[in-house]
């Protein structure tokens, strides 16, 4: 660590005057970001400079692309909330670097991947409640790692037989699953139920007892769960619990077989799981 000279230690001693800030010792402040510099968007992090917005940027060409969040030019007649969407603009860069593209969302926007196909969505940090206003949520992911879009509810019902998803795109049905933020007061939605495409982890089928690290990963009717006394989360089913004024027995109500016990989800008073 730098240390002032003895000379101006012994002047300061002497005249009653305080020494004078050494920079290195001064807390650095970040101004807003610059064309392509990183940020979060739904955070402090996420300010760019004049004419510039934090959102999604797809860096790579096809089949080797990967996603960041990144300061990248406001277009004219942004595309608004919930408009189809593409990586449609490229941002200038130097010769032999790497491509970046990016979409014409409005700001805070960004082109995530819907059940509609892509579309702009505002994006949140994820999990982060009060981000998305009434009847949202910021629990569904974007591409890049802790940034989520705001979503309502699909009202779709997860426990075996499912209902209320439609197809993918690709033709085969989508699953529901429950979805959860914590609560910042008692009007903040805290949990919903979503429909998405059952994405299975690795080699893992996704079946019941298949390890996974979220739900999507799990097959329809299962949800991923962090069970007492096991290694890893595993898939296991959804379950029904009896009315919320009606209490919930040690527990919830026995599930089918040797699955355990209906447990409540935190957040979400309408579904449980069994294990």
């Amino acid at each position: 660590m730098h240390r002032p000279p003895l000379w101006l230690l012994l002047l300061a001693a002497c005249s009653g005057r305080s020494l004078p800030s050494s920079p290195d010792l001064a807390a650095p402040v970040r101004g807003p970001a610059g064309l392509l510099e990183d940020c979060l968007p739904g955070t402090d992090e996420g300010i760019c400079a004049e004419g510039l917005r934090c959102s999604l940027v797809q860096a790579g060409e096809p089949g080797y692309q990967g996603f960041l969040t990144q300061c990248v030019p406001q277009v004219a007649s942004p595309l608004p909330e919930d408009a189809p969407c593409a990586f449609s603009e490229q941002a200038p860069q130097p010769t032999g670097a790497v491509p970046k593209r990016y979409d014409r969302c409005a700001p805070g926007a960004g082109c995530v991947q819907t059940t509609a196909g892509p579309r702009c969505r505002t994006l949140c940090a994820l999990r982060v409640p009060g981000q998305c206003g009434p009847d949202r949520l910021c629990v569904l992911p974007s591409p890049v790692s802790a940034i989520g879009f705001c979503a309502a509810s699909d009202r779709c019902q997860p426990v075996a037989p499912q209902s209320g998803c439609p197809a993918g795109p690709d033709g085969r049905p989508l699953a529901c699953y429950v979805f959860t933020e914590s609560k910042q007061d008692d009007r903040d939605p805290a949990g919903g139920t979503f429909c998405l495409a059952p994405n299975p982890l690795g080699d893992s089928t996704g079946a019941l007892g298949s390890r996974c690290e979220r739900s999507a990963h799990c097959q329809a009717g299962l949800s991923c769960v962090a069970v007492p006394g096991e290694r890893q989360p595993s898939c296991r089913p959804y379950c029904s619990l009896p009315p919320a004024d009606g209490g919930i027995p040690d527990g919830g109500l026995p599930c089918q077989g040797d699955l355990g016990t209906c447990h409540p989800i935190p957040f979400y008073d309408r579904v449980g799981r069994c294990y």
